[in-house]
């Protein structure tokens, strides 16, 4: 069954036989608007109970969160990573169940309460891992964290990737359960996008080729007619005769009618399609209600509502005047307006002043006590941990109450159909109108208060000028670009990167194409070495919440810090690229090429590396979001770049930078850089480009052994008793995925598929031609790990270890001896 369908239906919900039969019958019956109508109720008290149960849930989630807003000792380091973990595993569990109501329930007002819940969970869980976090440690290791970006769970334990293995074990799950969920409206809502961004670029490549075919040899009229006839007639022909053998076939039962779909995927698949359309009415239903109902308020209720407004205001006035002498200035709308004073009696305007000059009589006794206290509390938060309070708790909570409130207290029997709720429209229309109303009401009241203050105290015309209040800190100026093509459109913008090839067309490959579960012993190998090897399925989760996360939910990327670049580092054909598609692909993204290789000729000189730069950043905000590619990112950097390359890496060196300073929280674009040899060029440069690095290592012996089979599968082939899986995987360490998928695609051909019943398969056909291929040396990886460690991250956790072992006394007499050397030699270089 379906992932997604999966987990709709926990343990502690069960359905019968009875209720799938009219499922069965319906859907092999083609018959889904029957299946849908008679069962609609069964499958909203199906996800109901699992919203039910989600909340459950979360509000314990949420208590655990809270106590881990504080101050911790640096004795408790371990203890709060684990309690973090606990959360952070915890919050993924309850997004899947989230994504899953909202994706498949019916009624509108709940999925937008739905899609607040989801979007501050999934913010929550990439706040976990990249919001920065106040990590103060003793004075020897606070130097270290003072330099790095302090995260929670990143800068505690000064590591991208987190290995969860422990409390997966701990709490009864499984690998899946670890995987990070990617809400499914993400690239859903963006298909209508996507989809006509894809035909304009197919239009666009369809005009290249007919460009291309202008200088073939020119045919009269007649031979050209006698050509499309015979290419016509025979095309026709050939479908005459498939439909003749295709209907043959079915007639006599020799292949399965394609339009009785059997399988589960397909079935479910036509329900989720059946439950968007009907998404599509009740949404289009509650905007209708929402109109009707705004305007019925404010035509029947909207004076009587303005000229109450009027007389309490007024009343308000004439009470300050009374009390005063003076008329009072009405707040301005940003303060709140006559809300801020409507209702009270004795305004409290006069609490600030009255606390200032208290404070103005202490002495000076007191005050040097008070600093002497804040001076004692900084010191112990040097020596702590400080976890800044979470900017999504606020949201999660108030979303929770809202359904405690109104969801939990509403039986679901009464709207079996999931109609839009007309008392709740009613209460929050009434509402909106009356915030309207008062800033009409402001508006006239402060006219009128002016009026009365000339005719009164005899006050010149004109409203008082403001205060002009200093803001501490120095204002930043954002320099704003200029416009090098004001007067084009986006199409025809779209249509010059498309025909220069920055603007790449998308294949289909999501992020569960790309083979690797998450490392299953890493919590293990962390107490044994410094840093274990991350796996493909590690990777696809810290890329999928630097990335796809940001770039695809509102909100996350505004209020969690800006990662505007990562470095994926890797051997060759270990799927860089590939998976840089598929997160673009998750995130319903626009994919530029802006590899040297790429650009080479194109938009020569200083004034066309303008004209590039400017047209990827307009087109990409335009077109967000975006993801912008870099293949082979080490050259950019190289202190000599060979002769033979005449690609000219170090073209865009000066302008990366100034791309990625442009970028603000409102810009969903994403710089990804690829190598697969970065100990060639300057680290440090490097490292100051991509705000994130991150590596793939080459796949371990069970990722080899499930590609295999899931390659040789695809492309046919039958696995047999013959075919030795584990002694293929045995003999392929040293190679990557790339490696094996072009073995078996040399290997399982057509012809060879045609002889497979009566010879099949066997391990040795895959040798020779994988004999052929290079491997990654083992100098090779050494290099690599060894330019990984003097990665910024890296050396800042090395020395964290090293310093957390000197605390322990766990370093021997060796390393005093070589600090005692090291000392000695600095005396005699002074």
């Amino acid at each position: 069954m379906d992932e997604k369908w999966s987990s709709v239906f926990p343990s502690s919900i069960s359905i019968s036989a009875i209720d799938l039969i009219p499922i069965s019958v319906s859907l092999m019956t083609g018959n889904i608007n029957y299946f849908m109508a008679s069962r609609v109720a069964m499958t909203t008290m199906t996800f109901t109970a699992l919203w039910a149960e989600t909340q459950g849930e979360l509000c314990a989630i949420l208590e655990k969160d809270y106590e881990l807003q504080g101050t911790f000792n640096q004795d408790q380091r371990g203890e709060v990573i684990h309690l973090l973990k606990g959360v952070y595993v915890r919050y993924l569990g309850v997004a899947r169940h989230l994504n899953t109501c909202h994706d498949l329930l019916l009624h509108p007002q709940k999925r937008l309460l739905l899609r607040r819940l989801l979007d501050a969970t999934v913010g929550r869980i990439v706040e976990l891992k990249v919001r920065a976090a106040v990590s103060k440690v003793r004075a020897a290791v606070s130097k270290v964290r003072a330099a790095v970006s302090k995260h929670e769970l990143v800068s505690l334990e000064l590591s991208d990737v987190q290995h969860c293995d422990d409390i997966m074990s701990e709490l009864n799950l499984t690998p899946q359960d670890l995987v990070v969920p990617i809400p499914t409206y993400v690239r859903r809502e963006r298909l209508p996008i996507i989809n006509e961004v894809s035909y304009y670029g197919l239009l666009i490549y369809t005009l290249m080729e007919r460009e291309r075919g202008r200088g073939r040899q020119q045919l009269s009229v007649e031979e050209a007619v006698v050509r499309l006839q015979a290419v016509t007639r025979g095309m026709l022909a050939r479908r005459h005769v498939r439909h003749m053998r295709r209907h043959e076939e079915l007639f006599l039962a020799l292949c399965p009618d394609p339009e009785v779909d059997r399988g589960w995927k397909g079935k479910l698949r036509k329900v989720e399609e059946w439950r968007y359309l009907v998404q599509v009415e009740r949404r289009q239903e509650l905007e209708d209600l929402q109109k009707h109902t705004q305007t019925k308020i404010v035509y029947e209720e909207g004076p009587h509502l303005m000229t109450t407004m009027e007389d309490k205001i007024r009343e308000w006035i004439f009470h300050k005047k009374h009390e005063t002498g003076k008329f009072p200035d009405l707040p301005e709308e940003d303060e709140g307006g006559s809300s801020a004073i409507v209702g009270l009696a004795q305004p409290d305007d006069d609490v600030t002043s009255e606390e200032a000059r208290a404070l103005e009589k202490k002495s000076e006794r007191e005050r040097s006590r008070e600093l002497a206290k804040q001076k004692k509390k900084k010191e112990e938060e040097e020596r702590s941990i400080t976890l800044k309070p979470s900017t999504f708790l606020a949201d999660i909570q108030a979303a929770c109450d809202q359904y405690q409130d109104v969801w939990s207290l509403r039986p679901v029997e009464e709207n079996p159909e999931e109609r839009p709720e007309g008392d709740m429209i009613e209460v929050e229309e009434r509402a909106r109108v009356e915030r309207e109303m008062r800033r009409q009401v402001d508006y006239l009241m402060r006219q009128e208060l002016q009026r009365l203050k000339e005719d009164v105290e005899g006050e010149k015309r004109g409203a008082k000028k403001k205060k002009r209040v200093k803001k501490g800190g120095k204002k930043v100026r954002k320099r704003k670009e200029k416009d090098l093509t004001p007067d084009r459109t986006t199409e025809s913008l779209f249509e010059e990167l498309v025909l220069n090839g920055i603007i790449r067309k998308l294949p289909e490959v999501r992020l569960a194409d790309v083979l690797g579960d998450v490392n299953l012993v890493g919590s293990q190998l962390v107490a044994r070495t410094s840093y274990p090897q991350p796996t493909m399925g590690d990777v696809k989760n810290l890329l999928t919440e630097y990335v796809v996360l940001p770039i695809g939910v509102d909100g996350v990327r505004e209020r969690t810090p800006l990662v505007k670049s990562v470095l994926v580092a890797g051997p060759r054909g270990c799927g860089k690229t590939r998976l840089v598609e598929a997160l673009a692909q998750e995130a319903g993204a626009t994919l530029m090429d802006l590899t040297a290789t790429n650009i080479v000729g194109r938009y020569p000189g200083r004034a066309g590396l303008n004209m590039l730069t400017h047209l990827v950043m307009k087109v990409g905000r335009l077109l967000q979001p975006t993801v912008v590619l870099i293949d082979v990112a080490d050259k950019m950097f190289m202190k000599k770049v060979p002769k033979t390359d005449k690609s000219d890496p170090r073209r865009l060196k000066k302008e990366l930078p100034r791309m990625l300073k442009s970028l603000g929280p409102e810009d969903r674009m994403v710089f990804i850089g690829i190598t697969n040899s970065p100990w060639t060029c300057d680290v440090k440069s490097l490292s100051s480009v991509y705000q994130k690095i991150v590596m793939i290592h080459r796949p371990t012996y069970s990722v080899r052994a499930e590609l295999w089979r899931h390659l040789i599968v695809q492309h046919g082939a039958q696995l047999t008793p013959r075919l030795d899986i584990s002694g293929l995987a045995r003999i392929s360490d040293g190679y990557t995925s790339g490696h094996i998928c072009s073995v078996v695609s040399q290997v399982v051909t057509e012809q060879r598929l045609a002889k497979q019943e009566k010879t099949p398969l066997t391990a040795a056909e895959f040798v020779v031609p994988l004999s052929k291929i290079e491997p990654i040396y083992r100098e090779e990886e050494e290099a690599m790990e060894l330019w990984y460690q003097r990665t910024p991250m890296m050396r800042k956790r090395t020395r964290l270890l090293e310093e957390e072992q000197q605390a322990h006394g766990l370093k021997g007499k060796k390393g005093e001896a070589k600090s005692s050397k090291k000392g000695k030699k600095k005396k005699k270089k002074k």
